[in-house]
C-alpha cells in the first residue's frame, strides 16, 4: 500500500524545470526575403526585407504562429521540431486570390533561414494597364531575431 502511495505522488508531480521549446524562438525578426515568381507568361525576381513576429500557438505546445509574412499581415501556423519548423500546407487569401503557402525552416542562435513556396501567388503587370497574372512565388528567407 505504502508502494502504491509513493508511486502516485511522484507521478503526479510536474517538474518546475519543465521549459516550453517554444520561448527560444518567440519574438520578433529583421527579415530578407530573396524571391522569384513565374507564371505562364511573365516571371520576376527581387528582394523583400520587414519585420516578422514569431509567437506560440495556443493550439499546441508544439506549434508556433508566424505573423506578417511577405509584410502581408498573413499569419501562419507552424509545427516546431527542435530547431526545424514546418510551415504545412495551408490558404490564405491575397487581393482576392486564395494562395497555398507550404514552407520549412531552422531557427539558429541569431536567427532565422527558410524557404517557402507559394501556389497561385498574383501578381501584377508593370505596363500602364497592369494585369494580375497568377503563378509560383518561391522565397529564401534569413532572419535576425530583434
Amino acid at each position: 500500500m505504502l508502494l502504491i502511495a509513493v508511486t502516485f505522488m511522484f507521478s503526479s508531480c510536474k517538474k518546475d524545470d519543465e521549459v516550453d521549446p517554444r520561448e527560444a524562438v518567440i519574438g520578433s525578426y529583421n527579415i530578407t526575403e530573396a524571391w522569384s515568381w513565374a507564371g505562364s507568361t511573365y516571371t520576376a525576381d527581387g528582394t523583400l526585407s520587414y519585420n516578422m513576429t514569431i509567437t506560440k500557438s495556443s493550439q499546441s505546445t508544439v506549434k508556433i504562429l508566424v505573423a506578417n509574412l511577405r509584410d502581408k499581415n498573413l499569419t501562419f501556423e507552424a509545427d516546431l521540431n527542435g530547431n526545424d519548423f514546418t510551415i504545412l500546407s495551408q490558404a490564405q487569401s491575397i487581393d482576392g486570390v486564395t494562395v497555398t503557402f507550404t514552407g520549412s525552416g531552422k531557427f539558429t542562435s541569431t536567427g532565422s533561414t527558410f524557404n517557402f513556396t507559394a501556389i497561385n501567388y498574383p501578381m501584377y503587370t508593370t505596363d500602364a494597364n497592369p494585369l494580375q497574372i497568377k503563378g509560383t512565388l518561391t522565397s529564401a528567407v534569413t532572419g535576425k531575431k530583434l
